[in-house]
């Protein structure tokens, strides 16, 4: 049976950059430059596409197998 894998997920302000002294959770409101947000949005999308394929070829696998005795989930 396949090993369930689990990603490591920092807290909240690792992921947005949000914390004390960073521009973007600086009081004076400052600005991330736009090319720095599309690298980490298209960061985050390849992300999301990575677990997506996990997910879908998990599924593939499941659907391949053969009915147990007990029937099928259908």
């Amino acid at each position: 049976m396949g090993e369930r894998l689990h990603r490591r997920q920092g807290p909240r302000d690792d992921a947005t950059g949000a914390g004390p002294g960073t521009k973007a959770g600086a009081v004076d409101g400052g600005q991330q430059s736009a090319t720095q947000v599309r690298q980490e949005m298209l960061a985050a999308v390849e992300d999301v596409k990575g677990s997506t394929d996990n997910v879908a070829s998990a599924l593939a696998k499941l659907a391949a197998r053969p009915p147990t005795p007990f029937g099928t989930w259908d």
